[in-house]
Parts: structure tokens; sequence; C-alpha cells
């Protein structure tokens, strides 16, 4: 795959990321409030972003600095919205860290055991324990 050939996926992949963080907000304006929020919250900056500039979003890259907002108010990952400054590995890298605290958390609250006994089963050993 040529290097263009390769941005214009890239980019057919921001643009679709954006479109369903825009369907999961409710519409452009419900997005703008929650990017808007949480730039406030988090950086202190006053509110700057409207729905038409979301939607201008579509034809050029969602910017990084607001990726990370899109990305805790909706749940699309900021490596879709803006793959060329977010890229795979470093989103896997967060996920392997998250998934590392979950393990944790699950240890804390049901016990190491239970946790490693469930981590040791194969998925149709676990589909039998329902109901159990």
């Amino acid at each position: 795959m040529s290097l263009s050939e390769l941005q214009k996926k890239e980019r057919e992949v921001s643009v679709a990321a954006l479109e369903r963080a825009i369907s999961i907000a409710g519409s452009g304006a419900n997005l703008a409030r929650a990017i808007n929020d949480y730039m406030e919250e988090h950086r202190g900056e006053s509110r700057a972003i409207n729905s038409a500039l979301v939607s201008a979003w579509k034809k050029a890259q969602v910017p990084s600095r607001y990726a990370i907002a899109i990305e805790k108010a909706t749940g699309v990952s900021r490596c879709l919205l803006n793959p060329e400054h977010y890229p795979e590995a470093d989103y896997a890298y967060t996920i392997k860290n998250q998934a590392a605290a979950l393990k944790h958390l699950y240890e804390v609250l049901l016990g190491e055991d239970f946790v490693e006994f469930v981590a040791n089963q194969k998925p149709h050993q676990i589909d039998h324990m329902e109901g159990a």
C-alpha cells in the first residue's frame, strides 16, 4: 500500500470515528458541549468548540488536543480519531495498563484465588459456570 493510500485510509477511519462519536453524543452540539466541559475541567480552558467546528473536522482531522476529550466523552478511541498523533501501539500500551489495574481491582474485591481461577479457565469452561 502506498503512502497516499495509507493516508486516505487513515482519513476514512478518522471521519468514521468522528461520526460515531457524534452519534454516541447525540449530536454535534452535544459533542461540542462535552469537549468544552472536559477542556474546562481538565485544562482550565474556556469554551471554544461549537457544532460547526465539530462538523468541520470531517474535512480536516480532529486536533490531537481534543481527541482525548472525545474519547473520554464517547469511548471512541483517540487512535481512530487522530491516528497520526496517537499510534495504536501507544493505545495498546494504555489498554494493557488498564487491564492490569482492573485485574488488581478484581483481586482486591473478589480475592486473588478467584481471579486466578477464572483467568485460567478456557472460554467453554466459563460458559458452563453460568447459572452455577
